[in-house]
């Protein structure tokens, strides 16, 4: 019988390749921040952030710190790091989560268990769960954010 590790490990190498094959299917635009392709991402932080937060983007966090809401997400997972990347790294910064990766920075499994994750990365905004990688615009309209939407990292 495999862990809920291994399954989580194995579906995220899975679905990194469906997301590289239909990647390379015609595409109606460019994105401006791109998955991760790799299978695993290096240390127990996961990649660094490279994009950088506008106004909006710090304001939208802010905003989901202050309403309660948390990523819960794995240090290796390809679409947790993508989220990531959206915020930005000081926005980021702001945003409340919750590792879920064995062997990662903090995990805190037990509370990925409590929350009823099945998938990486997952939000909880007003109790509820909303698993797969977020356009900050959905995320805004998710948690009755107000704010400006001049968001300068998009998917």
């Amino acid at each position: 019988m495999q862990t809920i590790s291994q399954v989580i490990i194995t579906s995220v190498v899975l679905l990194s390749a469906v997301g590289a094959v239909a990647a390379t299917k015609g595409s109606s635009s460019s994105p401006v921040v791109q998955p991760a392709t790799t299978q695993l991402a290096a240390g127990k932080t996961g990649p660094a952030i490279s994009t950088s937060s506008g106004a909006s983007e710090i304001s939208l966090a802010e905003h989901l710190k202050k309403s309660g809401a948390t990523m819960y997400g794995a240090f290796w997972c390809p679409y947790c790091h993508t989220q990531k990347q959206l915020f930005g790294s000081a926005a980021w910064s702001k945003v409340s989560y919750i590792e879920c990766g064995e062997g990662g920075q903090g995990v805190n499994i037990a509370a990925c268990n409590q929350a009823g994750i099945k998938a990486f990365p997952t939000w909880r905004i007003n109790g509820k769960n909303y698993p797969g990688t977020m356009s900050l615009f959905k995320l805004a309209k998710l948690s009755g954010y107000q704010g400006a939407t001049k968001f300068q990292n998009r998917l």
